[in-house]
């Protein structure tokens, strides 16, 4: 489109001056719409990136990282647009708005934090950043009617259930389920 980019509307806030990640490859504006995230949570980031040489680009695959310090908390590797659309498909001047998501540790203890992006051996950009507020997790199950056994995958195993079994037809059946996390994964099922 040639209609001009508003970043108040899209919530994003420009880069002065923008950042270059790459050759070839600066990001221009950057939306966190979350200051405040729990530990286990998912947090996402906008990127409005520009393509300012005049050749093509190289498929560039930038990271963004979570960080306390020097220490990397959580990190989303890839191509911008979910490796939908990469980079070498760019045309010189193009501009692209990309989403991205992470997950914040679990087991963080909760403290400021700092997303950065960096590609390749490039030094990294500091896009802003974020509260981690810890929570306390619920890691033994409660009690339940009834045990299970029974896995998902590696992600997760039923312990119990919960169900009356005074159904009437004209009401929905009212179960509950106990799930116990036992793998992590970045889909949200």
């Amino acid at each position: 489109t040639t209609r001009p980019i508003d970043l108040a509307e899209l919530g994003l806030t420009a880069l002065e001056p923008a950042a270059p990640v790459a050759p070839g490859l600066s990001a221009l504006a950057v939306g966190i719409p979350q200051s405040t995230v729990h530990n286990g949570d998912r947090l996402a980031t906008l990127v409005l990136w520009r393509h300012g040489e005049r050749q093509p680009l190289p498929d560039l695959r930038p990271t963004l990282q979570l960080r306390r310090g020097e220490d990397i908390l959580a990190e989303q590797y890839g191509a911008p647009a979910y490796g939908r659309y990469p980079t070498s498909w760019w045309q010189p001047g193009q501009v692209l708005l990309d989403w991205r998501e992470m997950q914040v540790p679990v087991d963080d203890g909760g403290g400021p934090a700092e997303l950065w992006l960096r590609c390749g051996d490039q030094p990294p950009v500091m896009l802003g950043a974020v509260h981690i507020t810890a929570i306390d997790r619920l890691l033994d199950p409660p009690p339940s009617q009834h045990m299970a056994d029974g896995q998902l995958g590696g992600l997760a195993e039923i312990v119990g259930y919960d169900l009356d079994l005074l159904l009437r037809s004209d009401q929905p059946v009212p179960l509950t389920l106990y799930w116990r996390v036992i793998g992590s994964t970045q889909t949200d099922y």
